[in-house]
This record gives structure tokens, C-alpha cells and sequence, in this order.
């Protein structure tokens, strides 16, 4: 980290001309990764400011001063603790470290707009895995397709003492339960999903159905705002019983391996691997979108339902889930090239397997 005395002296010699004329640029808001102060909209003299200011240690009222969108929903502990919380993401040149001269400044340099050596001239590390504007613009722009997610809630209704579960909140001498905060607490209605849950079914062109519609093709989580693909029980391209090995052609996120092509067992004439999915699923149209995508892992994560198991999800509106399903994730595992991440579905937790195997997936793609 930086000392304070260096921090002054490189803002007022390096970065403060680009803070200055921030404010002529501003990213798309589908950007979401990027969106520090929560606004809605991504912006150089917001959250290039946030985040570069976060990286050289800047908190409080240091961290904020006139660098908040008019509709921020972050205050500074907010931000300082979303950016914590989402600190690996900013090692953009991937070189195992996350440094303000160097990842800020790349950052900084997207959201103002610039390209080719201008955005990466002076601002890669000596240990960088990614060196190149061809590797570091898509890599930023990847931040923009994957919004970071607050966590539904666990779908836990009841509480419990030493020795039973199950028991109505509160129970005496055992306060703070999970079920007595959160969305499961206050917003605890089983009319649009379980407890906390919040969806809406959606028919084969991505319009809203009611909640007693008997057929639907995808499901948008209200909480999140993410829109899921229903899997089908008809031994069609979309059915429930079809897998696939795990596929990444990208060196720049295949985590140094792309996998393995075609070694799933699945229907519709397609390679019965990851990326073969994505692209029959795009090339469909499915729920009038063309732009699904495997899940990481916490996006998985938050349609988890912990109040049961086998399947650890609101079967009212996510059919046709096997109890014992792996669900592929998009993220490699970090330590293992041939590895990589998944959810399994029949008791809620993240595991990894080998590219290889036969693993099932639920596509995901961002709501309006």
C-alpha cells in the first residue's frame, strides 16, 4: 500500500487530470461490477474515484467526498465493505496482487473510454498474466456481464433451541435466529416463492405470466433481478436429465485450461458441452434473449432454498430439478486447471469437478 505522502503526490501529478475530466465519460450502466456507489450508472468520476480512492486506502468521508452519484444507495462503509468484499475482482492484470498504480489506473483508464495502448501504457505489472489491451479490455468488460449479487435470503422460516428444530420464532434463551432477520422476516410470502423468495414466471418471449400459470419457459428473480432458465421433462434440447462436459475456448477466463468438448450426454443434435449449450440456447432466442450464460457460482447460489434438501430449491418455480443435480458454474477452479466449479443441488453447496464429467446446467442471463 501506498504511503499517504506518495498517494498526494501521485494524484496531483498522475491521476488528478483524469479525475478531472471524468465526468465527459460515463460506461453503460449494465456494467454492474463497476458500480461502487450502487447508482444504477457507471461513471468515472464516481466509481473510477471510488474504487481507485478504496485501493489507496481511502475510507470514510475521504473515500466519498464528491465522488457519489445522485442516486447512490452506498454509503462509505457500504462501499468500503462491498469493495472488500469483492477485492479480487480488481486485480486486473492478473498478477496475484491488487495495486492502485497499476489496477486502478487500468480502471480508471477503461471507464474514461480508453482503448489499445492508452489503456494499458505504464499501468501493467512486471508479474502481469494479463499484458495486453486484447486481454485486459475484455476482461473489464466481462465485469460488466456478471453483476455482483446480494444474496436472497436463506428461505429458513423456523428457529430452534438445544434440542429441536422447527420451532416457531423466537424461541426463549436462544435470540437472533436466522429466520427472525431478513427478507424470510419481513418479507414472508409464499404467493410469489418461498417465504423471502421473490419470481415471476415468464412464457416463451420473456413476458410476465401469473403466478398460477401452469406453463412457463424462465423465471425472473425479483431479488436480483437475474432471469433463470426452466429445465423441461420432455426429452427435449432443454431437458432435465441432459449433461455436459465444462468448455471454455477463452484462455483469457478458462483459468488455463478450456476443458473438454462434447463429453455430456444430452438431446438436440448440439456438443454436449458448456459452451455448446450456451450458444444452441442463444441461437433459439429462449424467452426472446439471446444473451444466456453459465452462472458463477454465487448466482447460484442465490436461488438456494437451505430450508430443504434434495432439491435445495422452490420447485413452484423451478420444476423439473433433479434431487441429486451438479449444476455447472462458469468459474474454473483457481488451483486446479482441469477443474471447475459447481453447484450441487442436492444439499446446497459449491464443489468443483473435473472439466471432463457429465454435470447438468441452468443458464442465467441479466433482467432489464
Amino acid at each position: 500500500m501506498p504511503t499517504i505522502g506518495r498517494v498526494h503526490a501521485h494524484l496531483q501529478h498522475g491521476l488528478l487530470p483524469l479525475l478531472l475530466c471524468a465526468a465527459a465519460t460515463a460506461q453503460a450502466a449494465q456494467a454492474a461490477r463497476l458500480d461502487a456507489d450502487g447508482d444504477g450508472v457507471v461513471a468515472p468520476a464516481t466509481d473510477g474515484t471510488l474504487i481507485l480512492r478504496h485501493l489507496f486506502g481511502f475510507s470514510g468521508t475521504a473515500l466519498t467526498a464528491g465522488a457519489l452519484g445522485a442516486g447512490a444507495t452506498r454509503d462509505a462503509e457500504a462501499i468500503t465493505a462491498y469493495l472488500d468484499r469483492t477485492g479480487a475482482l480488481w486485480d486486473v492484470d492478473g498478477d496475484g496482487r491488487v495495486d492502485a498504480l497499476t489496477d486502478g489506473v487500468l480502471i480508471m483508464r477503461y471507464l474514461l473510454g480508453r482503448t489499445g495502448s492508452a489503456l494499458t501504457v505504464g499501468a501493467v505489472a512486471a508479474g502481469a498474466t494479463r499484458t495486453t489491451p486484447g486481454q485486459i479490455a475484455p476482461y473489464l468488460a466481462a465485469l460488466g456481464q456478471l453483476p455482483v449479487l446480494d444474496l436472497n435470503d436463506t428461505g429458513i422460516t423456523s428457529c430452534g433451541n438445544a434440542i429441536s428444530n422447527g420451532l416457531p420464532c423466537p424461541v426463549a434463551g436462544f435470540p437472533g435466529q436466522d429466520a427472525e432477520h431478513g427478507r424470510d422476516a419481513t418479507n414472508n410470502d409464499d404467493s410469489d416463492g418461498h417465504a423471502g423468495f421473490s419470481f415471476t414466471k415468464l412464457d416463451a418471449n420473456g413476458n410476465p405470466l401469473a403466478a398460477s400459470e401452469p406453463n412457463w419457459t424462465c423465471v425472473r428473480d425479483n431479488v436480483t433481478g437475474l432471469i433463470w432458465e426452466v429445465k423441461t421433462a420432455d426429452g427435449g434440447w432443454r431437458d432435465q436429465n441432459n449433461t455436459y462436459s465444462w468448455y471454455n475456448p477463452d484462455p483469457a477466463t478458462n483459468g488455463g485450461s478450456a476443458g473438454s468438448l462434447n463429453l455430456g450426454v444430452c438431446t438436440g443434435g448440439i456438443s454436449c458441452d458448456t459452451d455448446g449449450y450456451v450458444r444452441a440456447v442463444n441461437a433459439q432466442g429462449l424467452c426472446g434473449a439471446a444473451d444466456w450464460r453459465i452462472p458463477n457460482p454465487r448466482e447460484l447460489l442465490s436461488i438456494v432454498s437451505n430450508d430443504r434438501i434434495s432439491p435445495t430449491i422452490d420447485l413452484l418455480y423451478f420444476p423439473n430439478t433433479l434431487a441429486d443435480s451438479y449444476v455447472w458454474s462458469l468459474s474454473p477452479n483457481a488451483h486446479y486447471a482441469d477443474y471447475a466449479w459447481n453447484l450441487r443441488f442436492n444439499y446446497g453447496n459449491a464443489d468443483f469437478s473435473l472439466k471432463l464429467a457429465a454435470v447438468h446446467i441452468r443458464l442465467v442471463r441479466a433482467g432489464q
